[in-house]
């Protein structure tokens, strides 16, 4: 990985799916490196320890990444860059974001999005890691407590597609930097 990657090469949109992570588990042989699917809905949208995500349809980014990369970084240090890529990605909406472990990030007292990360093994070899993302975009009701989204914070309505591309520059970015340290 000696160049950052563009994530935004090679990104799979679906109307409607099961749950972006589990078509990547299933699909995981037949897809590129660094694919990214996006779903408007999820049927079956999953967070941690299996909490069900809510999210209405099209109102939010609801994606998953593949990586291949066995790396340092992708085996011990994806969840804080993913973290730190969303909070990176809020705050160019005037947002202020923190993390709670193990996999949330808060506003206030509201959570804003989610990440679930799954890896396989065969052995000792990584055969891919998967990075489910769930951020709140539009949607202003929820049914689960304490949720919040970019538009409940800001007022307006955002382009899911330009959070998206934001979010994923921000991953890909990190990701060269973290590599590049791993390098040295």
């Amino acid at each position: 990985m000696d160049n950052k990657i563009d994530f935004k090469k090679n990104i799979i949109f679906f109307q409607t799916l099961d749950s972006t992570n589990d078509f990547l588990k299933r699909e995981f042989e037949n897809l590129s490196n660094h694919t990214v699917v996006v779903a408007e809905y999820q049927t079956h949208g999953r967070g941690q320890f299996e909490r069900v995500w809510e999210s209405n349809a099209k109102e939010n980014l609801l994606c998953s990444i593949l990586i291949r990369d066995d790396h340092f970084v992708v085996r011990k240090m994806m969840n804080p860059l993913i973290v730190s890529a969303l909070i990176a990605s809020l705050n160019e909406y005037g947002i202020e974001a923190t993390y709670k472990a193990p996999n949330d990030i808060y506003v206030g007292e509201d959570k804003i999005a989610g990440v679930l990360i799954e890896t396989k093994y065969e052995n000792t070899t990584m055969i891919y890691t998967i990075v489910g993302i769930g951020l709140n975009v539009n949607q202003t009701d929820f049914q689960t407590p304490n949720a919040t989204s970019i538009k409940k914070v800001t007022g307006k309505v955002h382009r899911i597609q330009s959070v998206l591309e934001k979010m994923l520059t921000h991953i890909s970015n990190y990701l060269f930097m973290l590599t590049l340290s791993e390098a040295i």
